[in-house]
């Protein structure tokens, strides 16, 4: 495209030259003259044949014809090289921004469920790299603020381009099957222990995305008819919930948190360590260090020690307290990151 241009630029003063000497030749014009008449008659401007005899007429002719073509070549090709020029800054630019990118997550399709999986994560603090096939998609999620890049992901290329070593995590929420199996195959391979997690559109395909390596499977269909069915049968129940996807200060949020040793909260029994007090979150469930056992509702006289994941229940604000007092030092981390 640059080599377009400057050939462009060149044939167009050749041509000047080469008129301004016709004229001179023609008509016997100064150099000034010639120039001028050259300039009016290539950008079409000419008002004025100045006498000009049959020959020069042909000539003018010609040279009209000429010009338009000279400067229509180098118009293109300077057009070409600034949308290049830019598009290559636009490019340095996002890998730039894909290169920094750490413990983030990739979601994959910025369809109807991956729009609200990347919102919902990127409302609730946390870095999302959306990646889509269509330009369209990306350019939408780009302009909710969140990181994008388009491309393949079930090409290992596009996912080692996603930053996938560095990502917490991976959501292939595409609209098809197949393409859901195969980048939680490639995923897997590149990376196996990262967390995976997958949506189901059709019956069957859940085990297939297990076999594959997903750690999470998820049918929305399903999800979606358990919410329909709870707001029938409980409604009261389903308000408490109601908000969640659009993030309503009302709505409940459920959060886990890792008990760091370092947390105010760490050795003390459940009743003694001020945790809800302090968070104005509710305790639902713990599961022990160590891929212990989970348990609901725990009693309080349960000791919280290092390592053990709490669930805790409560609002957007609350929960987000509740995950700063019970991993200080993971929030702060992430608090770094973002």
């Amino acid at each position: 495209m640059k080599a377009r241009f400057w050939v462009g630029l060149g044939g167009l003063l050749g041509l000047l030259a080469m008129a301004v000497a016709g004229y001179r030749y023609l008509l016997g014009w100064d150099a000034r003259q010639a120039l001028f008449f050259t300039l009016i008659t290539i950008t079409t401007i000419g008002y004025n044949d100045y006498g000009l005899t049959p020959a020069a007429r042909d000539f003018t002719a010609l040279l009209i014809v000429v010009g338009i073509a000279s400067w229509t070549l180098l118009l293109t090709a300077g057009a070409e090289y600034v949308a290049a020029h830019w598009e290559g800054t636009r490019r340095r630019r996002m890998e730039r921004e894909l290169e920094g990118l750490r413990n983030h997550f990739v979601v994959v399709g910025y369809g109807p469920v991956g729009r609200e999986v990347a919102e919902l994560l990127h409302r609730a603090g946390r870095r999302v790299l959306v990646v889509d096939m269509d330009p369209v998609a990306v350019e939408r999620a780009r302009a909710k603020g969140m990181a994008a890049l388009q491309g393949d992901a079930t090409q290992e290329e596009t996912l080692r381009e996603a930053g996938l070593a560095r990502a917490a995590g991976i959501l292939s929420v595409t609209r098809n099957d197949p393409v859901n199996v195969f980048v939680t195959l490639c995923a897997r391979g590149m990376s196996p222990g990262i967390f995976i997690a997958a949506n189901a559109i059709a019956a069957g395909v859940e085990e297939k995305l297990r076999r594959a390596g997903a750690t999470v499977v998820i049918s929305p269909y399903e999800i979606g008819a358990q919410r329909l069915a709870m707001t029938a049968l409980s409604p009261h129940a389903a308000e408490l919930f109601e908000g969640y996807a659009a993030d309503s200060p009302g709505g409940l949020r459920i959060r886990e948190a890792i008990l760091e040793a370092g947390s105010t909260v760490c050795g003390k029994r459940l009743r003694d360590s001020g945790l809800r007090e302090q968070s104005n979150v509710m305790l639902v469930a713990v599961k022990g260090a160590g891929g212990g056992e989970l348990t609901v509702n725990p009693s309080a006289d349960r000791v919280l020690s290092a390592g053990d994941i709490l669930i805790g229940l409560g609002r957007a604000e609350s929960v987000d307290a509740f995950a700063a007092l019970v991993a200080p030092r993971a929030m702060r981390e992430l608090g770094a990151l973002e």
